[in-house]
This record gives structure tokens, C-alpha cells and sequence, in this order.
């Protein structure tokens, strides 16, 4: 799957605080380039349309030219996912956050592939369900702005509204060994296995 997927958009989170961190997981670099230019080009090889979620657009327009805020500040990732849900030219979005940046395009074929009969697809790993780098619909809108407005503001607050397809784990390790995709950078020593692993080459 290395041409773009019809009619599907790939879309960044990039609003954390990065506290654990210390600096801005998005800027750090990776393989000579930052997490978040990384990101953005692998999602450019597969998606029609690459978005960028962030509160602070001015850090991130020079890496993508589509870069939007929350509709509904200051109420988490899923105020993130409905703003990718809200701006998206295509009816169903692909999200990761920024600071997962081992994207693996296998993995999401086979997401794809089960969203027929249904309004999200999300993996199950050994750590339960991976709602942050998941497949949705538009049709998940109306359920999200539901919970923003009652603050429920769990990203899976909206599940039983939806129509919901999991890949299950021992699928997700045939395509995507280690489950990958799902880790994400949230201490400088996290940061430092990343480089190690795109230094050897392992992410693939």
C-alpha cells in the first residue's frame, strides 16, 4: 500500500503538554528529521489528505499546510479526534499521535479492510484498546460532540453509541511485531529507544 488510500484522511494529533517529556515530543528529532515531518510524509505516502491537529498551528505549518485547532478547548485527545472528525475532507479519518512514529501501513491495510460494518476500527494489544491511532467515521461526530457536552471526555466515552470493529491482538502482532504502532514516546528514555530502534532500522 505505498500509493495514497482513496478517500481517506491521515490525521496527527499534536496537543499535548509534553510534560514528561520536558520539551516538544513533535520537534525532537528522529532519523534526522522531527517526530512530527517524519510523520507527516509517511502519512503523505498513504493518505489523500494529511491533517494536523494543534492548538499552536504557527509550530507545525511549516510541516504540513493543513494544521487546525480544537473546536472544543482545553477537553483533551478527544476534543482532538472530533476537530480531525470536524475538518476532514474524507468520511473516515486515521489518527495517531504525534509521538507514536512508527506508522505501519500493513497494520492499517488491514483496519481498513474491516470498516465495512462499522464506524471505528480500533486495535486490542496486550495493553487493551488503542483508541489514540485508530480508523473512524464521520458518522462517530455526533456521538463525540454528545460527550464533550456532558464532559465525558474519556477518549472511549462514546463506544456504546457507535458501531465498533476490533482487530484483535494476535492480529495485530502477525502484522505489526511488539505492537509498534502503538508505542509512543512519553520520557526522554522512551525517546532514546526510539533512536535506537530507527538507527538500526527495526521500526519497519
Amino acid at each position: 500500500m505505498n500509493q495514497p488510500s482513496e478517500k481517506i484522511t491521515g490525521a496527527i494529533l499534536a496537543g499535548g503538554k509534553s510534560r514528561r517529556m520536558g520539551r516538544n515530543k513533535a520537534l525532537l528529532d528522529l532519523g534526522g528529521q522531527p517526530v512530527i515531518q517524519r510523520l507527516v510524509e509517511q502519512f503523505q505516502r498513504t493518505f489523500d489528505e494529511v491533517l494536523v491537529i494543534a492548538n499552536d498551528a504557527a509550530v507545525y505549518q511549516r510541516f504540513c499546510n493543513s494544521v487546525y485547532p480544537d473546536i472544543h478547548l482545553e477537553k483533551g485527545p478527544l476534543a482532538g479526534l472530533h476537530s480531525a472528525l470536524r475538518h476532514a475532507a474524507n468520511d473516515w479519518v486515521f489518527i495517531s499521535a504525534c509521538d507514536s512514529p512508527f506508522f505501519n501501513v500493513n497494520l492499517f491495510g488491514a483496519m481498513l479492510s474491516l470498516r465495512k460494518n462499522a464506524d471505528a476500527v480500533i486495535c486490542e494489544t496486550e495493553d487493551g484498546l488503542q483508541p489514540l491511532t485508530a480508523l473512524y467515521s464521520r458518522r462517530c461526530l455526533q456521538p463525540i460532540e454528545n460527550c464533550l457536552e456532558q464532559e465525558r471526555l474519556k477518549v472511549v466515552s462514546f463506544h456504546d453509541q457507535i458501531r465498533l470493529q476490533i482487530v484483535p491482538n494476535e492480529d495485530v502482532e502477525r502484522l505489526d511485531s511488539g505492537s509498534r504502532m502503538f508505542w509512543n514516546m512519553n520520557y526522554p528514555e522512551d525517546y532514546e529507544q526510539a533512536v535506537q530502534w530507527t538507527e538500526v532500522g527495526s521500526e519497519i
